[in-house]
């Protein structure tokens, strides 16, 4: 599912997006998902520690799972 998408050359978003994906995916086998476990998913640190809050927040809605 696609949270949200942004075209033309200068997606900033793309990582973000990528992550949400991962995150989800790796919620929908474990049940939750740590910044750690996207290291093994290719993402750097630097990246991880940029993109994380976001891309997390994304694939709770991705995934329905907003806490009230």
């Amino acid at each position: 599912m696609l949270v949200f998408n942004v075209l033309g050359a200068k997606n900033n978003f793309a990582t973000h997006q990528r992550m949400a994906s991962q995150i989800s995916e790796i919620i929908r086998e474990r049940g939750f998902c740590n910044p750690s476990d996207l290291e093994c998913a290719n993402f750097s640190r630097a990246e991880i520690a940029r993109c994380w809050p976001m891309a997390h927040g994304l694939a709770q809605v991705e995934l329905n799972w907003l806490e009230a």
